[in-house]
């Protein structure tokens, strides 16, 4: 870490600022206490990354998602050849299995942010730290932060990446639920993926409406089960589950109340077929969801939902798109901006 971080960051106990004491190392800090000047609780720095959080109960639930992830990369024979590979420094476009998904909504939400390099960019669940290393490419004052410290598939690869790519951004190991930041600190939070891993996710969401400034914009893509769908079937069929990795699902719905109660406004929901398309692109979209919907069922299409199709078809863009991703599910990109005015 870097001196300046001190000035965005803070005691995730209580909120109060943090005195470096015995800091190690000359441009950036490698090592030392960061220390809490009203609670006087201590956090070390080590790996040249702060380890902010309350080491409780609940902190013990996300080590044993840590040691998850390990054993599932372990036995994917993927944890002990990372380091003679170029995967961590290609990543997202990386030409296998959930990166081909998961590059092109990257590109989009780059895109949409529209980004100057003026802005102070958090990257909620960064991984090790591949959308840090664009946000810095592009000039931008990013922090990266994630529960996991590890060196080959964790934050502490963000080293590697930063050097190879010739770019710094800041790496905090923090809680999604208790951010360590002073309110009103950044532009845009980014989330890619990583919220459903959160153990309250609404309370994760007033976590990042907190951290942003005022104007601020929140841009997360999150896989969303169908209206009527348990979360618990879903989880059936997810591999993770079984290592211990929390798998929470939730409806649009769901969302959007998260959202809504945390204060963030001009809510949208997108995937790559429908954003920034015309109108007639879009109903085209639409009414063929619609049918795949229909087509899942076990029952022929009945006059009643034929009836709420058309209703569907005839709402406007927004109330439309809506509808059908809160029937249909699937991979989306949420956006968000804090209520009130930018603070330039």
């Amino acid at each position: 870490m870097k001196m300046e971080l001190v000035e965005l960051i803070c005691c995730p106990q209580c909120r109060s600022a943090l005195t470096l004491q015995d800091g190690q190392g000359q441009t950036e800090i490698q090592s030392g206490t960061l220390r809490c000047d009203r609670c006087k609780s201590s956090y070390r720095i080590k790996g040249e990354m702060p380890f902010l959080y309350v080491d409780d109960e609940r902190w013990a639930v996300k080590d044993r998602e840590a040691e998850g992830w390990i054993a599932m990369s372990r036995e994917d024979g993927a944890y002990d050849s990372i380091l003679d590979i170029d995967y961590s420094f290609v990543l997202p476009y990386y030409p296998s299995g959930t990166w081909l998904t998961v590059a092109p909504f990257f590109d989009a939400a780059i895109g949409e942010m529209a980004l100057t390099g003026s802005e102070t960019i958090l990257d909620l669940g960064a991984g090790q730290g591949w959308a840090s290393k664009y946000f810095a490419i592009r000039g931008c004052r990013t922090v990266a932060i994630d529960m996991f410290p590890d060196d080959r598939i964790g934050l502490g690869r963000g080293k590697a990446i930063m050097d190879q790519a010739g770019v710094y951004f800041e790496r905090v190991i923090g809680d999604s639920e208790d951010l360590p930041f002073k309110d009103e600190t950044f532009d845009i939070v980014f989330c890619n993926s990583s919220l459903h891993h959160a153990v309250d996710m609404g309370k994760a969401v007033k976590q990042v409406a907190r951290v942003l400034k005022d104007g601020g914009r929140f841009l997360a893509i999150e896989p969303i089960i169908p209206l009527g769908q348990k979360e618990t079937d879903a989880q059936e069929h997810i591999r993770e589950v079984s290592y211990g990795i929390v798998e929470s699902r939730r409806n649009l719905l769901q969302f959007y109340w998260y959202l809504w109660r945390a204060g963030l406004r001009r809510l949208s929901t997108n995937n790559l077929s429908t954003l920034n398309v015309d109108d007639t692109t879009l109903y085209r979209w639409i009414e063929g969801r619609l049918r795949e919907i229909d087509s899942q069922g076990e029952r022929p299409t009945n006059a009643v939902q034929r009836i709420a199709h058309n209703l569907i078809l005839r709402m406007p863009r927004g109330y439309a798109s809506f509808t059908t991703f809160l029937f249909a599910g699937g991979d989306v990109m949420l956006q968000a901006r804090k209520a009130g005015v930018h603070k330039s």
